[in-house]
């Protein structure tokens, strides 16, 4: 389970049925957390009936897909396996599945993006999925064995089962990717916080509730509470993730085209209330109604907004740190390389080859420097080359692939190409660029 640092709507498609307006909802909703960023239940139909429209789906896009085959190779593995994935494991989800979506201090979560695993868990912390049970005992027996077939590491403490890759087996957290699950009294929890699913397994508290969140209760008190379905979006904390972030502040005021996404979270129509939406049966039919500022004409409106706009530029702004990160790199390793020439009179040399960076770890040590980077920004090894005279440290760039030979190809001293698909390469005490023919 991964996640990312998006912000979109969901639905929330369930209430308890009879509650009168402005009562509190119960049930499934009670085990969401108070003021996520958005939160959503799902109400889940019968499980061949889905199986069967997502086959008549993807078939509509690759036709030679045989259903028949696919069929068979579910039999297959349930015979593997020892279970029904039909039987025992999607019959016993449901009728309600609940998400809820969070985040931590943007700019926190940025500090951490140098161990992208540790990110993800400190991120998830706030973010995961309860799902109603019908028989709990056939469900956690089905998921074991099928995490047996595929060769998982499984474990098990304190009723939290935790599985991961095998490559995973020993990792501390929160450096892994590992998945939480627990199942209880007609409730299961998934997340790759052990401390969500932990604290979402029983009914929470009142005052740590979803329900208990003062935006969540002033914007419901306008919706029906008996709804079919219903979403939340939590425009206040949206407004003080991005007015404690110099990162995203800073991302959006120099991005002409975000600007207006900036002006729109920072207005009083946006931040006052957040947005909610229910949809109830009535008369055969659903009746859907919406509640928060009028600017955004729904909860889905908002969602397009920071999808069309935030998105892109957050995505780009990180591929900007990897690279202003990766030139720092070659910027460092070349002062010490530098360093080095006076004191050893050359550059280690190569032997006419490009060798990787972290070959120089016994040539720099401590001395010259604390650590010898070893990849760059996107995770590509950074290579070195030297005669003895000269010399060149490079990355590929975040394609992973050189776009020129570096030790044929003319160049000047100048500043890099715009990103992303650039060779970044340092060389004789600046930046390197080919000679234009």
């Amino acid at each position: 389970m991964r996640h990312s640092t998006s912000i979109c709507i969901a639905g929330l498609l369930w209430l308890a049925a009879g509650a009168a307006p402005g009562q509190e909802p119960v049930g499934i909703v009670n085990h969401l957390p108070r003021d996520p960023v958005l939160a959503g239940v799902v109400e889940i139909g019968n499980p061949d009936e889905g199986l069967g429209k997502l086959m008549e789906f993807v078939t509509r896009f690759d036709p030679e897909l045989d259903p028949t085959a696919w069929e068979a190779e579910m039999a297959e593995l349930d015979q593997e396996i020892g279970c029904s994935l039909r039987g025992d494991l999607l019959a016993q989800v449901g009728p309600e599945l609940a998400f809820a979506f969070d985040l931590p201090p943007i700019d926190q979560l940025m500090a951490g993006m140098e161990d992208p695993a540790a990110a993800v868990v400190e991120a998830s912390r706030g973010t995961g999925l309860v799902v109603g049970v019908r028989d709990g005992a056939a469900l956690a027996a089905c998921l074991s064995r099928l995490a047996g077939h595929f060769e998982l590491t499984v474990a098990e403490e304190e009723g939290i089962v935790r599985i991961a890759p095998p490559e995973q087996a020993g990792a501390e957290l929160p450096a892994d990717l590992a998945v939480y699950y627990s199942v209880g009294d007609g409730f299961a929890a998934l997340s790759a916080s052990p401390e969500f699913v932990a604290s979402a397994l029983a009914p929470r508290a009142a005052g740590g509730r979803l329900i208990d969140g003062e935006d969540f209760r002033r914007v419901f008190s306008h919706l029906e509470a008996s709804a079919k379905g219903l979403s939340y979006l939590n425009l206040p904390k949206i407004r003080g993730l991005l007015e404690g972030s110099e990162f995203l502040q800073g991302m959006l005021a120099s991005n002409q085209e975000a600007r207006p996404i900036l002006e729109l979270i920072r207005s009083p129509d946006f931040t006052g209330m957040g947005v909610g939406a229910t949809s109830v049966e009535i008369d055969g039919g659903v009746r859907r109604m919406t509640y928060g500022p009028r600017a955004l004409a729904g909860g889905a409106a908002s969602a397009g907004i920071v999808a069309a706009v935030v998105i892109p530029n957050f995505i780009d702004a990180l591929e900007k740190a990897k690279r202003q990160r990766t030139m720092a790199d070659l910027r460092n390793l070349a002062v010490a390389l530098e360093a080095y020439a006076v004191d050893s009179g050359a550059y280690p040399e190569t032997g006419g080859e490009w060798l990787p960076a972290e070959s120089l770890t016994d040539a720099l040590g401590s001395l010259y420097l604390a650590e010898v980077p070893a990849t760059d920004g996107w995770g590509h090894p950074l290579v070195y080359w030297s005669d003895g005279v000269s010399y060149r440290i490079a990355s590929p760039g975040k394609d992973g692939q050189m776009q020129h030979d570096w030790l044929a190809v003319a160049t000047v001293d100048g500043a890099p190409p715009p990103p992303p698909e650039t060779d970044l390469v340092f060389g004789d005490g600046s930046f390197q660029v080919p000679v234009e023919e």
